[in-house]
């Protein structure tokens, strides 16, 4: 099963990872608005007492949505400023930054518990609140969201970092050349796509590093990064009997790259 998926996730063309991490944050918070209700409606009919207590009194929410902005204004602020400075020394950080899973689930997180807070207003003036979804938008997820949004700020200082950047590259190129060699070991067929989707994939990773190498001038991260290519080249060699033949045809994505 492991091998089938490893197969069909290279071999197939897939969404924007942006896209897909909407997709998870929004079934992961529907998933937990729907259980939040039901155990709300659970306690209605089997503790009575509780959910008098729990639901005592009116729910002030006029705050939060304000609160919500603050905390995603801060957020992405900050991940604007800091990205745009950090992208005029490190080439194509944005490129790899819009590969990074977590940021990418946290940032949705973050755009979807605002929404969230405005779904629940609306429900208000409706006159049907909800009592579940409030509880858990008031006194769980803002207060995660005002918690993690400084640790997620040190997150992206840290990442931005060259060696940091370096080290990402290097695994996400040293991950990929050990999945090809795993599908390719079965012999697929013959796939233009695929083959110029994963030789421009991993010419791309050492472009990166070379262009990163010419920016940077600190002697440390230089050997580094010089150390990460050469790794590379050392893991690919030792792939390379399980790539068949046809791998190693040239497609355009590579003859039209002026650095190979």
């Amino acid at each position: 099963m492991l091998k089938k998926f490893h197969r069909w996730f290279l071999t197939t063309p897939h969404l924007p990872r942006s896209l897909v991490a909407f997709g998870l944050s929004l079934a992961a918070l529907a998933l937990l608005d729907s259980s939040a209700n039901l155990v709300l409606a659970h306690l209605k009919a089997t503790a009575p007492r509780l959910f008098a207590t729990l639901v005592a009194g009116t729910f002030d929410t006029g705050f939060a949505p304000e609160v919500w902005l603050s905390v995603i204004g801060l957020t992405l602020g900050t991940l604007i400023i800091v990205i745009s400075i950090a992208a005029q020394n490190i080439p194509k950080i944005t490129e790899l930054y819009m590969q990074d899973w977590t940021s990418l689930i946290y940032v949705w997180c973050l755009v979807l518990g605002g929404a969230h807070i405005f779904y629940i207003k609306s429900l208000q003036d409706l006159g049907t609140p909800p009592v579940g979804s409030i509880l858990l938008n008031l006194y769980a997820l803002l207060p995660l969201a005002i918690l993690t949004a400084l640790p997620y700020i040190f997150y992206i200082l840290k990442s931005i970092q060259p060696e940091s950047v370096a080290q990402q590259i290097y695994r996400c190129q040293y991950h990929y050349m050990t999945q090809l060699g795993v599908v390719l070991k079965e012999r697929v067929f013959y796939q233009p796509q695929f083959l110029r989707r994963s030789q421009a994939y991993l010419i791309a990773g050492l472009n990166q590093l070379e262009d990163l190498l010419t920016y940077v001038t600190f002697r440390g991260a230089q050997a580094e990064i010089i150390g990460a290519v050469s790794e590379l080249l050392q893991h690919y060699i030792s792939c390379k009997p399980n790539y068949p033949a046809y791998f190693f045809r040239l497609s355009s994505a590579v003859r039209g790259d002026i650095a190979f």
